[in-house]
């Protein structure tokens, strides 16, 4: 179970693992004495250590180039909720959920357009993050976007895409890197049909929508995905308004509301069978806003918290 005794650092091991799953693919074997995959606890320090190691041992630009481990992160659950059904945008959105999540110390501002986006690396203190921080999360970022475009990902100082800093997948960088405020992470346009999520048509529902409409709402929100799993958003996937869906439901005395935290719960429950995934991560994968959030809701459901609801399964 020592899986289960991990906090909210799920993330941030995350982040190190998939920067020394690039380290490995880019032949670079050398490593920080400061990080080990089986290590209990990685904090703040151990990360900025672990950066600042890669750029003085390897250079900047190895970097962005370690970005090519998320190879080993997108079948990972962690992975799977963050790339599920997504686009560049919605992949961003999660991200940054992602961060409010953990209350990372630091975070990013994004803002999209349909071919690219700007972002920049903030803190909520008063240490900024370095350039060695920036460059590891952008290179993660490239990594992850081009695993769902297919397309060539670029890294530049501009919004136009003319000052390149950085291309993915053929590493091609310019040098020299300098730390700025703002970049730019332009991808194609042409997405792959598969980011397309389909609709369920009422057609198909047709006059009998009322029979089942409560299990035809859990099902949407699976499809929807947990993470982005909301009135508007389920109501869009049934080719409902949101008026229309409330008042459906409204027909069986079900309220939207209770219906998602049901969904969270039953796929929590299931999940806290793995003993290799944490409560945060849990709790993360499922919707909930925070830890906190998971085990309130988890308790007002089952009448346990997580930790004694993996107890009551163990025994």
């Amino acid at each position: 179970m020592s899986g289960k005794n991990r906090k909210t650092d799920f993330a941030s091991r995350a982040m190190l693992d998939i920067l020394l799953a690039g380290l490995n693919k880019l032949s670079f074997h050398e490593l920080s004495p400061t990080y080990s995959h089986d290590q209990a606890h990685v904090s703040l320090e151990t990360k900025r250590e672990f950066v600042s190691f890669i750029g003085r041992q390897y250079g900047l630009s190895t970097l962005l180039k370690t970005g090519a481990g998320v190879s080993e992160f997108v079948d990972t659950p962690t992975g799977k909720a963050l790339l599920s059904r997504s686009t560049p945008h919605s992949l961003l959105t999660k991200w940054q959920r992602l961060e409010r999540y953990i209350h990372s110390s630091h975070y990013i501002e994004c803002e999209t357009r349909p071919t690219f986006a700007r972002i920049s690396h903030k803190s909520r203190g008063h240490q900024a993050p370095t350039i060695e921080e920036d460059l590891a999360v952008l290179g993660v970022i490239c990594g992850l976007i081009h695993h769902l475009t297919s397309s060539r990902v670029t890294l530049t100082s501009d919004e136009d895409g003319e000052q390149q800093i950085f291309s993915y997948p053929d590493f091609t960088v310019c040098e020299p890197i300098t730390h700025i405020s703002e970049w730019y992470v332009h991808w194609s346009p042409d997405l792959p049909l598969s980011e397309t999520l389909p609709s369920q048509s009422v057609s198909k529902v047709g006059s009998q929508f009322n029979n089942d409409v409560i299990g035809k709402t859990k099902r949407a929100i699976n499809s929807v995905g947990l993470l982005e799993a909301n009135i508007l958003n389920t109501a869009n996937f049934m080719a409902l308004s949101t008026r229309s869906l409330q008042r459906y439901l409204n027909v069986e005395h079900a309220k939207f509301a209770s219906i998602l935290q049901e969904v969270r719960v039953h796929n929590a429950s299931h999940l806290l069978l793995n003993d290799n995934l944490s409560f945060a991560e849990i709790g993360f994968i499922c919707g909930f806003s925070d830890q906190a959030h998971f085990n309130r809701i988890f308790k007002k459901w089952t009448g346990m918290s997580p930790k004694q609801y993996c107890q009551f399964r163990s025994d």
